[in-house]
Order: structure tokens, then C-alpha cells, then sequence
């Protein structure tokens, strides 16, 4: 493997710290706009896949309304339950 092929498939561990990540949440298209979907992001695939993305209401929610995500220690990566 050249020097230049390591260097990239080290760049994509997923071990480092500082990097942002998110949650989105992909509402109805129509009034009132309820809540659809959630996406988890990650950092590959750059796609997204089945895997990080949940229906509404398969999610954890505090009081039905607010998602509930996760977040463990010490690394940045969300969780979803």
C-alpha cells in the first residue's frame, strides 16, 4: 500500500475528536409540518443509510415531543435507543 493510500484510509478512522456531528429531523411536507423522520449523522458512508435514519415514532422521546439522542463518553458519536 502506497504511503498516500495509507494515509487516507487512517484519515477515515473513526477516532478523533472535534468533529461535528448531528441530528436532523425531516418534518412533513404539508401543515403541520409533524415530525417524519430522524437522521443520525456519521462519518461514512457519506449517504445515508437505513441505519441512521428512524421514524418518528420509533424514536425515544421525553414528553412525546423532544427526541431524546445520547451521546457517550468519551467519544462523539450519537446514540439512538
Amino acid at each position: 500500500m502506497t504511503i498516500q493510500k495509507r494515509h487516507y484510509w487512517e484519515s477515515l478512522k473513526i477516532n478523533h475528536l472535534g468533529d461535528w456531528e448531528f441530528v436532523g429531523i425531516r418534518l412533513e411536507k404539508d401543515y403541520p409540518y409533524n415530525p417524519k423522520q430522524v437522521y443520525y449523522s456519521a462519518h461514512y458512508p457519506v449517504n445515508w443509510t437505513e441505519e441512521q435514519i428512524r421514524r418518528w415514532g420509533k424514536v425515544e422521546k421525553y414528553n412525546e415531543t423532544h427526541l431524546v439522542v445520547y451521546v457517550p463518553k468519551p467519544k462523539n458519536s450519537k446514540m439512538s435507543c
